[in-house]
């Protein structure tokens, strides 16, 4: 049965993936787009900017009706079941997939087009921005969770952040990631399916993109 260590166990996990969902959406719009649009142009259809707002909010109601379900008070749920948080999650997990395969069906081409000095400064000006969150080392953790290491954020940021990175990666490591693990073996096999797939999906920004 579901008891009240999985509900706060769910949050330590949610408020992280949150925030790097937002840092990566404020990423998209500050460096990512432009640059695509400098290259090719004009941006598709699909990435106007009357879309994007629309997908953005999208994203937004399912983080807040997610977040309206926890007590303020005590940082766990309050009437709601963790159930019905994870069916949110399952739509997130659907919209977010769809998001990422439009990324990757429009701009993996160009992005296999440029200059290796052209996307270096493209993955640099992103992990300057993901810097700039409340949490920016362990948000790059998650972005580049795919390559295995720090040394490829290392190579694209100041010297003076290798060791915020590290300690970030490590944080991420010990209670993010292991989040998950704990939620497949203690909660119901449908409920921790739907935060790992979530979790691949997001936390590895889509492994094709970590291919630049």
């Amino acid at each position: 049965a579901l008891q009240k260590k999985h509900f706060t166990l769910f949050f330590v996990w949610w408020d992280l993936f949150a925030e790097f969902l937002l840092a990566l959406f404020k990423a998209d719009e500050a460096e990512f787009l432009p640059e695509m649009k400098s290259v090719l142009t004009e941006l598709p259809d699909e990435f106007a900017a009357d879309r994007r707002k629309a997908r953005v909010d999208q994203f937004m109601d399912l983080i807040r009706t997610i977040d309206s379900m926890r007590c303020k008070r005590t940082g766990v749920f309050g009437s709601s079941s963790l159930r019905s948080a994870l069916k949110v999650v399952q739509s997130l997990t659907k919209a977010l997939k769809k998001y990422f395969d439009a990324k990757h069906r429009y701009f993996a081409p160009t992005l296999r087009t440029m200059a290796p000095e052209q996307t270096r400064k493209l993955e640099a000006a992103i992990v300057a921005s993901l810097l700039k969150e409340p949490h920016g080392s362990q948000l790059v953790a998650l972005w580049t969770r795919p390559l295995g290491s720090t040394a490829w954020s290392y190579e694209r940021t100041s010297f003076l952040n290798r060791l915020p990175l590290s300690q970030g990666s490590k944080v991420v490591r010990a209670k993010h990631f292991t989040v998950v693990d704990r939620m497949v073996k203690e909660v119901v096999e449908s409920g921790a399916m739907a935060l790992e797939a979530v979790d691949r999906i997001v936390m590895g920004v889509d492994e094709r993109f970590a291919q630049w």
